[in-house]
């Protein structure tokens, strides 16, 4: 049986734990990623970097923070219905599949678990609209809301919080 995303994310006990948004706060459903960090950063600020369109420019705070694990949440189109969540490690992602950042995610991914030896995982929502300056699609701001509570439930058990 194949557990569901939100089922890997709870399964998650390698701390400390580290949350990374990456996306375009401009483009609709883009802003998945920078959405869920700034939601999770309300409770638990000193876990979480919103790294926008550049997340590979933060590996200087992410090595002092020196995680566990490193939850990457960005959106992605990978052809399912829009709102659905995709899990993926680092040795999962290959080439430019996921993302439109500066750098393939996956060589991000890759350089974080290899320099710093910490899980690194993606957390990819899947989007309905990458249209500019539009609000975020109702489909994707409710699966944003259910990733943010899920997320907050693991830094709640990984920090004793």
């Amino acid at each position: 049986m194949t557990n569901t995303p939100l089922q890997i994310i709870e399964s998650i006990d390698r701390g400390p734990v580290l949350v990374l948004g990456a996306g375009n706060i401009l483009r609709s459903d883009d802003a998945a990623g920078c959405v869920v960090a700034e939601r999770v950063a309300e409770r638990f600020p000193e876990s979480v970097i919103d790294g926008g369109l550049v997340p590979e420019n933060f590996v200087g705070p992410i090595r002092r923070f020196a995680p566990g694990t490193v939850i990457i949440v960005d959106a992605a189109d990978f052809g399912a219905e829009p709102g659905e969540l995709y899990i993926a490690h680092e040795h999962e992602v290959v080439g430019d599949m996921f993302g439109t950042h500066g750098a393939p995610l996956s060589l991000f991914m890759r350089a974080l678990h290899e320099s710093m030896t910490c899980d690194v995982i993606l957390v990819a929502v899947q989007v309905e609209s990458m249209e500019l300056n539009v609000p975020m699609t109702t489909r994707v701001e409710s699966a944003v809301e259910t990733l943010v509570s899920s997320l907050v439930g693991l830094l709640e058990r990984t920090t004793g919080d």
